[in-house]
């Protein structure tokens, strides 16, 4: 997992951009894949993914899982 700062998606795509639904590609070293966004409503909680389009999430079923950026 790979913090952004909201700075940054705001610079780049305006303060009305939503992060739900949204896929990006991965930026970090050796990455071939795009990345989608979580979110915690607070430190220490679960971790909620930002996709609620069906079709999206359905893309995602047949993938391998999901691997941390620091493991």
């Amino acid at each position: 997992m790979i913090r952004i700062e909201l700075e940054d998606i705001v610079a780049r795509h305006g303060p009305a951009y939503s992060l739900v639904d949204k896929l990006e590609r991965c930026r970090m070293v050796g990455c071939i894949g795009s990345t989608y966004y979580l979110a915690a409503r607070t430190y220490g909680r679960k971790w909620t993914a930002l996709l609620r389009d069906p079709q999206l999430v359905a893309t995602f079923e047949n993938l391998p899982p999901t691997r941390l950026a620091s493991g």
